[in-house]
């Protein structure tokens, strides 16, 4: 796709530069593909819709116009023909919609969407039955059992026993270490690195894959860390490296450290009495466009970003919002699009 400025229109280019090429080449060299499965291809003619937003945001898709089906025992409607959890209440004519474990209303699908704690849903969402196709968002309504047991579960930690001698650490800068302070903290953590580091009380602190390492200065060495600061467990959600409050050390000896993490170390928060997805805060990236937004934890499930492009097929359809890639921490004041259009890449498209 081609377009003259960010924000479009894109166009699909019938010419690409070659280094265009090389560099895709070079992204997708490393990718884990599942044995079996091909790679998607956009058919000729069809080029997918690019929707560009500055601002956090959620793309919503259907495939083609909205298609309802009643849930049994309440008055609720359900979309059938997308992969997003959109609702219809038939006495209020009212729309919802569930977007990393957060709520949103609207009182028609083109928005505006509001946030909406999810004690103020209407009480018919609670009499949904577990075994409805909808089953999974009860985890996402406070207060009923199926919350209180995704709480649960959202405070049982990983752990792991890690030997002394042969965990390493190896941090790289670009340049010499730069540092910006922790807001609201006497902590500061390094921008030009892909590492996530920390100086506090005099040393720095690093996590990697879920286990603490400290050093003398930030060149290290570095070692596995037995004993963390309890500063560290004070960073506020509005930094980048919040989710290390999740990760913990819970004993040593001169041979192992003994460690682990909860699911808040892979973005999983609690929030309103539920388990939601990042924490929805929109984060300064921690490099001056080097290295983009720190990653967070293992599997680097909850970038900050604030900047996304997404596809989609159809149209011309509004869109009220912008999108984003998957990554975004979807707060309460996230822009929500509707999508309406046959999907370019196939059932399993979602578009963002």
């Amino acid at each position: 796709m081609t377009a003259s400025t960010l924000r479009g229109p894109w166009t699909a280019s019938t010419n690409p530069p070659q280094d265009l090429e090389d560099i895709k080449q070079q992204l997708t060299k490393d990718e884990e593909k599942e044995p079996g499965v091909q790679t998607a291809r956009i058919p000729a003619g069809n080029p997918p819709a690019v929707y560009v937003s500055t601002v956090p945001a959620e793309l919503v898709v259907t495939r083609g116009q909205p298609t309802y089906a009643p849930i049994p025992n309440t008055s609720l409607l359900y979309v059938t023909d997308s992969d997003n959890d959109i609702f219809m209440d038939t006495k209020s004519q009212q729309y919802y919609t569930l977007l990393a474990g957060r709520w949103f209303r609207a009182k028609s699908l083109e928005g505006a969407w509001e946030w909406l704690a999810g004690s103020q849903l209407p009480h018919d969402f609670t009499r949904i039955s577990p075994e409805s196709p909808k089953g999974h968002v009860l985890a996402s309504i406070p207060g009923i059992e199926q919350a209180r047991e995704a709480v649960i579960a959202n405070q049982i930690p990983q752990t792991a026993t890690v030997r002394r001698n042969e965990a390493k650490l190896n941090v790289k800068y670009a340049g010499p270490p730069e540092f910006r302070p922790i807001v609201g903290t006497d902590m500061e953590y390094a921008i030009n690195t892909s590492s996530e580091v920390i100086q506090a009380e005099g040393r720095c602190y690093a996590v990697e894959h879920g286990v603490w390492f400290d050093a003398d200065n930030p060149q290290g060495p570095w070692a596995v860390a037995d004993m963390i600061p309890a500063c560290i467990y004070t960073i506020p959600p509005s930094s980048p490296l919040f989710h290390d409050r999740y990760v913990y050390v819970y004993g040593a000896t001169p041979e192992y450290v003994y460690v682990g993490y909860t699911p808040g170390y892979m973005g999983a928060f609690v929030d309103d009495g539920v388990v939601v997805f990042g924490t929805g805060c929109c984060i300064q990236a921690c490099g001056a466009g080097t290295f983009g937004a720190a990653g967070h934890g293992p599997g680097d499930l909850d970038t900050n970003s604030a900047t996304g492009v997404a596809a989609g097929s159809g149209g011309p359809w509004a869109i009220t919002g912008g999108i984003t890639g998957p990554r975004l921490s979807i707060g309460r004041f996230t822009n929500i699009g509707i999508h309406a259009g046959e999907p370019p890449i196939g059932p399993g498209y979602t578009g963002t």
